[in-house]
Formats: C-alpha cells, structure tokens, sequence
C-alpha cells in the first residue's frame, strides 16, 4: 500500500505541474457553474456570464410559445441550455438524448463564414437550435408508445432518422427574417454559393444526402435552406407542419415518400424534382443578368484552396494562407515572379498583418488540452522564425501600429470584443476600447499615421457596417450606415480610402471603396461568384482578394481597376428591427430562480434498451443504459445481463468525470462471462462458465508543451479470473488467479487527417507505457515496458505507414501475446492489455508467446473513390473507399529463448459507409498469409477505425 500511495503521489505532482504552469491571467474553462431556472428553461452558465445568461433567458422565454405553437410540439420537461466561452468560434448543437439539450457558444460569427447575417447571435442560434429541439423531439403514435416503455431511445425519435437537409434547411428557415434581412435563408453568401453550384451542376438528392468530404463543406445546410423556402413558398407552412407530424408517427425510418404524399399530395421525389427546376431556373436567370452586365475580374493566384482566408501585401511579395482539403493550412508567400513558397505551417487558417521590418503577424486558433480551443497570436519573423506571443489570451485578430514596435488586438471573451494594445511581444499595454454585448469587431486596419482604426463593425441589433476608431480620443464614428454587409476593409490611398466588400443590394459581393474626404463610394469588380478580404499593393496598386466558386475559393489579382460607378453609401431599406425580442438588460421575469449547479437533477437515466442473445447452448438477456449531466461534467453507461441455463449473471458499468483539475478521471466495473460449450451442432450444452472481475480506474491529462500534443493516462487494473459454474463434478475447474497493475502511458501525437483524405495521412504518435504488478497484490510480479510508435508519410494522395512496437516484461509478469487481425496497438482500456496484432497467425499458440516483443509493419494505403452518394432518397450510402497492402513482422520470445520472427502479408479493402444520419464507420474486409509454419490464411472483417 505504501507504494501505491507513493505511485499516486508522483503521477499527481506530475499532473498538477502542467496546471500551475499556466499563466496566471489565463481564461480558465473550470469555473464554477450555476443554472438560472425559468418557466421553460434551465440555463447553465459559468461564473462571471451572468449577463450571457440572462439575455438567453429573454430570448428564449421571448420565443417559447410562438415557436411552440408554430412547430406543433411541447417538450414534456424543460429544456436545458449550456452556454460555453471557451472555444473561439461560433457554433451550437441540440440533441433530445438524454433529455432536451442546447449548447450555445457565446463567441459571434465576425467573418464571412456562412453564419455572419444575423440581427443577435444569440437570439439565432437559439432559434436553430430549439427547432431542433421542437422538430427532432415530435415522437407521435407508435414511436410516443415506445418511449412510454423504453424511455428516451434513439429509436423512439424518427426524425433522428431523417436526411440532415430536412432538420437543418427547416431550422435555417426559422431562424430566417426575410423583412429585417436577417438569417441564411436570404443572405447574400447562401445565394452565391447555390448560384455557383447552379453553374457548376445542381447536386442530386443522392449526393445532398450525404454532407460528405467534398465542397461545398454544410451541402444539407445549403440545400435543405433553398428546399424549405421553397416548399413553404408554393405549398405553405401547414402542409410542412403535416409532413413533420406524419414522419414522427412512423417506426420505420426514411419513409419520406409516405409522408410526403399525406402532406403534400405527391412522393418526395417528386417534390425534390419540382424544387430543382425551379432553382435552377431562377439562378440561370440571374447568371445571365450578371453575364450581360460584364464580368471585371482578377486572375486567379491559387487552385484547389477551400476557404475564405486572408492576404496581405508585404514589401517582398503576397502573404496569404493557404488552406485545402488535401494538406495543411500554412503561410505562404508569392513573390514578384509568381514563385510561391511555404513559410511556416499552421494549425488552422486565421488572420494575417504584414510589417515591412517586423514580419508577418498571425493569428491561429489551437486546442489547449483542456477541452478548450482559443485563438493566440504568432510572428513569423522574416529570418524564418516562427515565435509565439500570446498563451491562451484568445486574440483572434492583430495588426500592426506603423511603427512596427506596437500592435492592436482583438479578442472576444463572455461574448464581447476587447481593442487590446500591445508590443511587440505580446505583451499587454492597456485596453484601447471595451464593448458590450451584442456588438462585434470583425476584421480591421490602421492607417499609415497610427491616428484611425478601420473595422467592419455591427453594432447591438444593427447591421454591419463599416466604422472609423481615433486612436487617440477612443471614439467610434460611423462610415457606413446600410443593410448591406460590408466587410474586411483597409487602407488605401495613403490612408485617404477605404477598400472593403460589401453585397449592395444585388446579392454579389464585389470589392468597393468608400473616399475619407467625400464619402462616396464605387465599385471596383463585377464577379460571378464573390470577391471578399481584399488587400492592395502599395507599389503597384494591384489588388489581392478571394473570389468564390463552386469548388471553394481561391486567391485573385486583378490591376486597379476604373470605377463601375458610384454609389450613395447611406442608402435607406426600411426600419425593420433586426432582433425580434427587446433587449433589456435590466429586465428579469419573475419567474427565474438562480442557484449553483446540481448535476443531480440530470444524470438519472431517461432510458433502457433491452437485447437478447441465444444459441442452442446459451440464452442471455440483458439490459443497458446511459446518462450524462447538463453540463458534460458526468457522464456514465451500464448493462445487466442474465444467463438462464446457468443462472449466471454479468454486467458493466464505467463512469466518465471531467476532472475540475483537468483531464478526464474514468472508472470501470464489469463482469464478463466466458461461456464453454461442448457437443455439436444440434445438441450443443452449457458445461463450465468462467468470470473475468475487472475494476479499472484512470485519469487522462492533456496539454501542449511548444506546440507539441501531450497526454499522460495513469491509473490501476484489478482483475480476478476464475470459474463460477461448472455443469457436474466431471468438468475440471480452471486456474483461478488475480492480476494487479499500476502503470502510466505518456504519449505525444500530431497525426492529421484532412477533410479530403480517405485516412490518415502525416504526423506521428508515439507512445511509452509503464505497468507494474508490484504496486499492488497480485499473482503476477514485476514491471512491464512497452514503447510504441505510428508514423504516416503522405506520398501525394496515397500515405505510407510505418508501425513499430517494442516491450520487455520481467519474468513473473504476463507475458504479450502476438495473433489475429484485431488492432496493431492493444486496443481496450490503459492497462493490462497484451495481445499484439501479428496478422495471418492464429490466437493461442505458445510460440506467440513471451516476455520479450518486438514487432514491425509497413502498410501502405490508397484511396480508391470518392463515392459520397446514398442509395436514392435514404440517407444511407457510402462516403469513400481505399485499399491498402500490409507486410508484418514480428518476434516475441522468453529470456534465454531464440528469437524467431514470424512473417505475414496481405492487402485490406476498407469503406467508409454513411449510416442513417448517425455518423460514419470504417469497415475493413480483409486477407492475410502467414508464411511461417504456425501461419495460416485468414480471412476478417472489423469494424472500426486502425488507430
């Protein structure tokens, strides 16, 4: 016991010593949490958001009962709302498992990423998400009876089982208004990319079905936005409330042409049909107009790039960031003579500032380790180092002072940007400006003189405009003042121009510039697509932006060009309000109760699922269910399962906490039963059952340390092995024996898969792994040593990987066992697993055996086809397919033993099927040949990723 008390002891100082190294001012995501209850709703909210909190209390309040009525549906508890800061960008999720759930986070869209036309963040994502809530939870006829008996299962909700397209394209039309021009239903980016895939070839239903790896990224969100509109538009909204009635009575998912037919009076392909033709006709139309008009455009810089990222101008060619499907994102310069070059890589794209002496500012956003991930600043320095300034500080957006020795910073923390000034170090001088909640600073500029800031900036409940900022009486004074999004300006002219993007009133964004000195503005491209983030040379007037088309955009250069005309930049089209509740900051109903959080409330179990297994030998039955707190802090699943001829019972029950000092701490209880049967076929008997007793406890921790991803697991395996039946006093009772381990595994991985790779394609992880028998009392004795390593070369679309495995254990211990075609690491829990993959040999024979391994692979892996279709209108298909060849080697000998390797080869074709709107698997079918000769031919199937 000593031990294990010095043991623990160790691995917790080593625990604690990545905590306390953060910075003291650091935003921390374990603060305390409370629930401010109302009539409808339980809103958890952590410390110091209490203003957060309360404005989503008037929201939602505000929208309960028309959106309840409206949707046909009254949830039968109140609905929980988790609202988060800790991650630096825009996002939300509801789900009715385990009960009715939202996440909102607080930090608001600020660039041209889809979600950026909103009257309040807030108040929008509550709406999308809460008619997830209303849509996907309708359970009505024999579903409704299913969830009396069996509580919240998935399969007593049959709009989980609906195409993406139908929920998200009906909750983008509600968080839509079209009189305050507010909502992805009538924005200007929604209508370029759907004219662009108009242009490029409409996507069938097959393909829409299945959001896949390809361009466009939130095809369902596109798709499904223009089906609603249009269904709502030529049948109205009664007819769509009796389509989401009919599909929640059925118990047999995808039956779409069903309720289509009860609703709308025809099949749902013939809806869809209807629907294509009639977009496809509005938006050729429109391309003609645009066409007739004439296209001034720049020539394209780049080909392949994905995402709206950003350039700037240095005094030694063009700084963009790449970002593709198929690679990482990175700095990239092109010089004067259009040779591009890679500068430094990057986690994700982010914004650049470009200092003639200072360097390249850039901003990237980063996991932390610690379940956040916030955006800190970086300087690559023109000598090719790449230096981090900030730590967790959240600035997602820099630019230089003209002196080069200063910079200002944004960040947004509890919802709320912060104009910060800093050196340049990143070290902090003082707060230039505080906002409040409800406005955002999108992307901004310095003058040449230092006196004015530029910002793309949208004020509470208004539109975004385009603003000026004295830096030296701190004022703000508007440019602009129209419905249009205007949009990463910048300086031009010596400081006497602003260059910007906006979507005046034809939905095209092109690029314009508003003159300081008249405040006219004209407009300087005419594009198909869009143009957007432009930035010009200062030498040679050239302007850089990114232009839009149907495989994403890339960067263009275009010479100044003459002006198309002028515009009246303060025109007027209407009054409407933007927000549909009042803002009231002060108002609290009476209705609210505030209280620190409870996790009890929420993590008793909602459901049970029932299973059966029988064969002529056995029969079990058994039961398993689940649960989780509000705010993700608890979670926990377990099953009982009962074996009749032997009397026998089993089980497992494992426990999940988000430890307050970081990390995950997991705790695991099971008995498993191995059942031995004897006879054949027909006559097949129950003789000996064994039990397998396992508790298992362990903490995970992970940090970054330069850059580099740690995690460190720890904790202890106890096990107990031994017979708990045996038909008659004939059947001879196995070896009872216990096994005890302490150990610890640290591991470092930056393996990366892209969105277009089949698999994963560059990085490495490595891993060094301790296990003890002697911290704790066992039959077993001694240490156990095991180092891993994974390493992945791209070798253009194809990877090659390269796996190795090493161990030693002292005598006593259990020794590693080579077999089968199961994983290449153990797979299963931290401790106690043993069995290594040697592929083409059998389990169980003593030449696997040993308390020395050492084992190899080489496998390499190419893609096949990129499918992404479904099988016609059911959201059920495959994604993509890939082969790989393998070779296999691999010893493991006692001491004083020979070493003999043990050699196989094969080839494995792999498919990622797309399941029921359910996420996607990995399904390998593999062949291997052993050529030793204890080696066999084995054919397999599994289930499940390599990792």
């Amino acid at each position: 016991m000593r031990q294990f008390i010095v043991f623990c002891v160790l691995l917790g100082l080593v625990n604690l010593s990545g905590v306390f190294a953060d910075e003291p001012d650091a935003v921390r995501y374990q603060a305390s949490w409370h629930t401010l209850e109302t009539l409808h709703f339980k809103i958890h909210y952590q410390a110091g958001h209490e203003a957060l909190a309360e404005r989503v209390e008037q929201i939602a309040e505000y929208h309960y009962k028309p959106m309840t009525t409206q949707l046909g549906w009254v949830p039968s508890d109140k609905t929980h709302i988790r609202i988060v800061d800790y991650f630096d960008y825009s996002n939300g999720y509801a789900s009715p498992l385990p009960y009715d759930q939202i996440t909102m986070i607080a930090s608001p869209p600020d660039t041209m990423n889809q979600i950026e036309d909103y009257g309040d963040w807030l108040e929008m994502l509550f709406i999308h998400e809460f008619t997830h809530t209303l849509h996907i939870g309708q359970s009505h006829g024999a579903p409704a009876v299913l969830q009396k008996i069996f509580g919240r299962t998935l399969f007593s909700f049959p709009h989980i089982f609906s195409p993406d397209f139908i929920p998200e394209g009906l909750a983008i039309y509600q968080e839509t208004d079209q009189k305050a021009g507010v909502g992805r239903g009538q924005s200007a980016l929604y209508e370029m990319m759907m004219r662009m895939e108009v242009l490029d070839g409409f996507k069938p239903i097959t393909q829409v079905n299945m959001d896949g790896h390809s361009w466009p990224y939130g095809k369902s969100y596109l798709y499904g936005t223009f089906f609603f509109n249009y269904l709502i538009e030529e049948y109205g909204y009664e007819k769509v409330q009796d389509f989401i009635y009919v599909y929640s009575r059925g118990l047999l998912p995808y039956l779409l042409d069903r309720a289509a037919r009860r609703a709308f009076g025809k099949p749902f392909s013939d809806l869809w049909l209807a629907y294509r033709f009639e977009i496809v006709s509005h938006f050729r139309e429109q391309i003609t107009m645009l066409e007739q008009e004439g296209l001034v455009t720049g020539e394209a810089l780049t080909e392949g790039m994905i995402t709206n990222s950003h350039a700037k101008y240095g005094t030694d060619g063009l700084y963009y960031i790449r970002t593709q499907a198929s690679s990482h994102a990175a700095l990239m310069r092109s010089d004067a003579k259009g040779k591009t070059a890679e500068l430094q890589r990057l986690t994700a794209p982010g914004s650049i500032d470009t200092h003639w002496r200072s360097g390249v500012l850039v901003s990237q956003l980063k996991p932390t380790g610690k379940g956040e991930a916030f955006s800190d600043l970086y300087l690559y320095h023109y000598d090719g180092r790449f230096e981090r300034l900030t730590y967790r500080q959240r600035y997602r957006r820099g630019v230089w002072m003209p002196d080069g020795e200063h910079l200002v910073a944004l960040r947004v923390i509890k919802g709320v940007p912060v104009l910060d000034f800093l050196d340049k170090t990143g070290a902090y001088i003082k707060t230039l400006w505080g906002g409040e909640l409800g406005a955002v600073i999108g992307q901004f500029d310095i003058s040449p003189n230092g006196l004015q800031l530029v910002a793309s900036k949208k004020r509470d409940g208004q539109h975004w405009n385009l603003e000026l900022f004295d830096l030296t009486s701190l004022q703000w004074e508007k440019l602009t003042d129209t419905t249009a999004i205007e949009s990463a300006p910048v300086f031009v002219d010596a400081g006497q121009g602003v260059l910007f993007s906006a979507d005046y009133g034809n939905k095209v964004y092109n690029l314009h510039k508003v003159d300081l000195v008249t405040e006219k503005t004209q407009q300087f491209t005419r594009v198909l697509g869009g143009a957007f983030r432009p930035d010009q040379n200062p030498v040679t007037g050239k302007i850089a932006y990114f232009g839009y088309s149907a495989q994403g955009y890339d960067l263009y250069e275009i010479s100044m060009p003459a002006s198309l005309g002028r515009m009246d930049n303060k025109p007027s089209y209407g009054t409407e309000p933007l927000t549909r509740y009042t803002p009231n900051e002060n108002s609290t109903p009476a209705a609210t109760n505030v209280s620190a959080y409870s996790p009890w409330g929420t993590l008793r179990p909602r459901s049970w699922a029932p299973f059966l297994v029988s064969s002529p030998a056995i029969t079990e039955i058994g039961l398993s269910t689940y649960g989780e707190d509000a705010v993700k802090k608890h979670s926990y699943m377990g099953d009982v399962r009962h074996e009749f001829d032997s009397g026998e019972t089993s089980g497992a029950f494992q426990y999940l906490w988000d430890w307050p000092l970081s990390g995950y701490l997991s705790a695991r209880f099971s008995r498993e039963n191995e059942y031995f049967t004897d006879g054949d076929d027909d006559d097949e008997a129950l003789y000996r059952v064994r039990a397998s007793d396992t508790f298992e406890l362990s903490h995970l921790r992970a940090w970054t340390y330069n850059g580099l991803e740690w995690s460190l697991d720890y904790g202890i395996l106890m096990e107990k092995n031994h017979d708990t039946y045996q038909r008659d006093s004939t059947v001879t009772r196995g070896r009872d024996f216990e096994n005890a381990l302490a150990g610890f595994r640290l591991t470092y991985n930056d393996r990366i898969s892209y969105q277009s790779a089949f698999f994963l394609s560059e990085g490495q992880q490595i891993a060094a792994k301790f296990e003890s028998n002697d911290v704790l009392s066992s039959d077993y004795a001694g240490n156990s040593y095991a180092l891993t390593l994974d390493k992945r070369l791209p070798i253009g679309r194809s990877a090659v990987a390269f796996k190795v495995a090493v161990g030693y254990k002292d005598e006593e211990a259990l020794p590693f066992r080579l077999s089968g075609s199961t994983n290449f690491f153990p797979a299963g829990g931290l401790l106690g697993q043993e069995r290594y993959r040697l592929r083409g040999y059998p389990s169980g024979t003593d030449e696997l055996r040993g308390d020395k391994l050492q084992l190899n692979s080489i496998e390499w892996f190419v893609p096949i086809k990129n499918v992404e279709r479904t099988w016609g209108m059911f959201p059920v298909g495959l994604q993509r397919t890939w082969g790989s060849v393998f070779l296999d080697s691999g010893a493991v000998w006692f001491r004083d033993e020979e070493q003999i390797y043990y050699t196989s080869a094969g080839f494995e074709l792999h498919a990622e099927p797309g399941l029921m709107g359910l996420g996607y698997l990995q399904v390998s079918l593999g062949f291997a040949h052993g050529f030793d000769e204890s080696g066999e031919d084995q054919f397999y199937l599994r289930i499940g990723a390599d990792f």
